[in-house]
């Protein structure tokens, strides 16, 4: 069951591994307190490097020992909201579905959708939403950011019973946040230096955490999809920042205006989970 979340945890590059987080709905992150928080929203944004209409392919593959094999399909789109109360906002949205032998084998069925809608003036996250279908497993999470008093509305509904059961929750956040996808399209866009450390605050279902992306190197990256050269990045968010257990995430974004994420790498509890571009749809800018 966990090797197959990798899918879901790749859509953001963390999501999937909620089980272990840290910290539960109600208690607070303790690594959060050793990153200096996130204070200012950035200032506007002139122009974004990806487009309305950009969707990615990706395929997930898994290894442990002498065990390996494709797990899953990931879609990466970026979107008009088509919510008329959202128009203003931009949807990014991330879906991820089991394929190939293995969860055939296991009979794990997943078919997972994670959206963040943006404010593309400033990047910052308004709305955040998930639809996890996981055999017989069907919930949604709703969270509402509230810029203006720094909260966050945190809606969880257990939709596998007949009876719906819904839980509701307001908790402290920044005012400007991401959540664990759009913070992988907010790293397209920044400058990207080598020895970079860039803070990223992340809100998830009532949590604040804190987690820092460190710029590496730059390599030529070869990919279904093509051959890229490529900016490799750190994901630390393991060891308590926001996961617990140990680990390491790395990503590849290509080396040119479209920062496309290119390849990422999961390492942790002994096995390999890999996600690799495979198709690139082109749309129209995003603002």
């Amino acid at each position: 069951m966990q090797a197959l979340t990798v899918v879901a945890l790749m859509i953001s590059f963390l999501g999937g591994l909620q089980e272990t987080r840290t910290a539960s709905l109600d208690a607070k992150s303790t690594a959060a307190k050793s990153i200096k928080p996130f204070s200012e929203a950035p200032s506007t944004i002139e122009a974004l490097p990806f487009k309305i209409g950009e969707v990615l392919t990706y395929e997930a593959t898994f290894s442990k020992f002498i065990f390996s094999g494709t797990i899953g399909e990931l879609t990466l789109s970026v979107l008009l909201p088509s919510d008329p109360s959202k128009s203003k906002l931009l949807e990014l949205r991330a879906d991820a579905a089991s394929k190939g032998f293995f969860p055939a084998l296991i009979g794990l069925k997943v078919k997972d959708r994670f959206s963040a809608f943006i404010n593309p003036r400033d990047f910052g996250l308004e709305y955040s939403a998930r639809n996890i279908e996981e055999n017989k497993v069907k919930r949604t999470h709703q969270s509402t950011i509230v810029r203006d008093s720094g909260k966050v509305r945190v809606v969880d509904s257990d939709l596998t019973k007949d009876n719906v059961s819904t839980t509701t929750k307001e908790a402290p956040s920044p005012c400007w946040t991401q959540d664990v996808l759009s913070a992988l399209y907010y790293a397209r866009f920044q400058p990207l230096r080598e020895g970079d450390t860039i803070p990223v605050p992340i809100s998830d279902l009532g949590s604040n955490y804190n987690i820092e992306l460190a710029v590496l190197q730059r390599e030529e990256v070869k990919v279904t999809a093509g051959k890229f050269k490529a900016i490799q990045i750190d994901i630390r968010a393991f060891n308590g920042r926001y996961v617990k257990r140990s680990g390491e995430l790395m990503i590849w974004l290509s080396d040119d205006n479209r920062r496309i994420p290119i390849l990422a790498r999961l390492k942790t509890s002994g096995y390999t989970a890999t996600i690799e571009l495979k198709k690139i749809a082109s749309g129209e800018r995003a603002n």
